[in-house]
């Protein structure tokens, strides 16, 4: 009896011991755990967990987590460079995770995470490999073990392939959290199938230091809204794999920001379901009927400085019903036909307060010179006096000039959670409001029923967001009941729940 009592004893405290090398509370205030993986240069860590199996945590990590990109312990700086095999598993608090550019490698780090909505990641996969396989799709960080709140996810990352007769599927099925919406990628290569049947996903954002972008990289992503990426040689069809018609296409999606490179002749084909389409600073052309097949688009953005000289006439082939065009403030010049066929515009609103240049036929001819010209403050005869400007009638200047608005963000309960983003604010101005979760409650919505977090809005009048957030009811606890087998001879440490 007594050899069982100190082997049952051993086990119990096997089952408390670190996991980890050290510890740091890192910026956005969870207590994050560190294996050295290198203690020569260049140092490196690995991001892990608390304890080695259940429970992974004394305390779960919660809320919005930013893993840094470098820590410092003893006197020595780390470059934090793989988030570990469930470091993050069970963490089902945790609404947002912003991973650094430092980090190569992301294990299967994150199961059980079914509270997340928002990520930032480096890369799509395990890292950078440079072959499709089962390691370069979105759920691999994710694991292949169902959990409440996931849903099983086939991804494909390889076309069939007919091998001695037989047809080979390349699938596999990752569990990923059903209410991640947002996902922005940093970098890497997107390889074949990255988001396939992300069907939970309502927007992504592929920054322009993505390296390649491949076939099917968002099929069947059918709950779509919003796309920001870089423009494509051969036009977006792609992505959701087919070269031409929008059977492929996510029905809801409504907005698409461009955010560099060559816009291709008929770039948008199909997409008729898009309302909105930002241009931004870095594209450097754009091609014929580039927006072709945008016949729903109603609103234009159009801020590029650099393509003036590029952008091809005839960007429309028709369009009888964009309403409004916004020139952004580092466009300077806008050439001859660029919006011929727009004739349904309501508003023209322009941010460059030296007018950029135009010719007599940089709109359709058939549009009405009573459609108003909104103008920067102060710019109204700037804008009367320059060449073709001088032909609209109704040039004025924002009724929002000298306006601010006082927006109020605030917590339902206090003592589960603060919110940052009060201010006055200039009319028109964009700002930020984030909802941050104390331990053991999480972000459940605000008082309009929107869930984003952060939060992005455009300043527009007086207005209060509220947070509210609720208790994390489900977190796994254990009792670890560590004990002596003769108390006379020693004691033991660890014991609770």
């Amino acid at each position: 009896m007594k050899k069982i009592m100190i082997l049952i004893s051993s086990i119990l405290y096997a089952s408390i011991v670190s996991a980890y090398d050290f510890s740091l509370v890192c910026e956005s205030g969870q207590t994050l755990y560190y294996n050295i993986t290198s203690s020569t240069e260049p140092y490196t860590v690995e991001v892990t967990s608390e304890n080695a199996s259940e429970p992974y945590y004394t305390t779960y990590p919660s809320g919005n987590l930013v893993i840094p990109s470098a820590v410092t312990y003893n006197g020595t700086t780390y470059s934090v460079v793989c988030i570990g095999t469930n470091a993050f598993k069970g963490c089902i608090g945790l609404t947002s995770v912003v991973i650094p550019n430092s980090v190569t490698q992301i294990n299967c780090a994150f199961n059980g995470c079914s509270g997340l909505v928002e990520m930032t990641i480096p890369f799509v996969g395990s890292g950078t490999i440079p072959t499709a396989s089962a390691y370069t799709v979105f759920g691999y960080i994710f694991g292949e073990t169902s959990y409440a709140g996931s849903v099983g996810v086939t991804q494909k990352y390889k076309n069939d392939e007919l091998i001695n007769g037989n047809w080979y599927s390349y699938t596999k099925i990752y569990y990923i959290p059903t209410r991640l919406k947002h996902v922005t990628v940093t970098g890497g290569d997107l390889m074949y199938g990255a988001f396939y049947g992300c069907s939970m996903l309502t927007s992504i954002r592929i920054e322009d230091s993505v390296s390649n972008i491949g076939n099917y990289t968002l099929y069947a992503c059918s709950e779509l809204e919003e796309i920001t990426i870089r423009s494509l040689s051969g036009g977006y069809n792609y992505l959701f794999g087919g070269s031409a018609g929008s059977s492929g296409l996510p029905s809801n999606l409504k907005r698409f920001f461009v955010t560099s490179g060559i816009l291709p002749e008929n770039a948008f084909d199909y997409f008729s379901m898009l309302t909105s389409v930002t241009i931004g600073n870095s594209v450097t052309s754009i091609g014929n009927k580039a927006f072709k097949g945008c016949t729903g688009l109603t609103t234009l953005n159009f801020n590029t400085e650099n393509c003036s000289g590029s952008i091809s006439s005839y960007m429309f082939e028709s369009n009888n019903v964009l309403s409004k065009i916004t020139i952004g403030e580092n466009v300077t010049k806008i050439p001859n036909k660029a919006f011929v066929n727009c004739i349904s515009l309501d508003s023209i609103i322009i941010a460059a307060e030296n007018p950029p240049t135009i010719y007599g036929s940089t709109f359709d001819s058939n549009l009405s010179l009573n459609t108003p010209v909104i103008v920067p403050c102060g710019t109204v005869e700037n804008y009367e006096d320059a060449d073709f400007w001088y032909n609209f009638r109704h040039i004025q200047q924002s009724p929002d000039c000298g306006v601010s608005y006082t927006i109020n963000a605030i917590s339902a309960n206090p003592s589960r959670g603060s919110v940052t983003g009060s201010g006055t604010y200039p009319a028109g101005s964009t700002i930020t409001l984030t909802a941050n979760a104390n331990d053991g409650y999480q972000f459940a919505s605000w008082n309009d029923d929107n869930t984003d977090n952060p939060r992005t809005i455009t300043v527009t009048e007086d207005a209060t967001f509220i947070a509210s957030f609720e208790v994390i009811s489900s977190v796994p606890t254990f009792t670890i009941t560590a004990i002596s087998a003769n108390p006379s001879q020693g004691i033991v440490t660890g014991g609770g729940t």
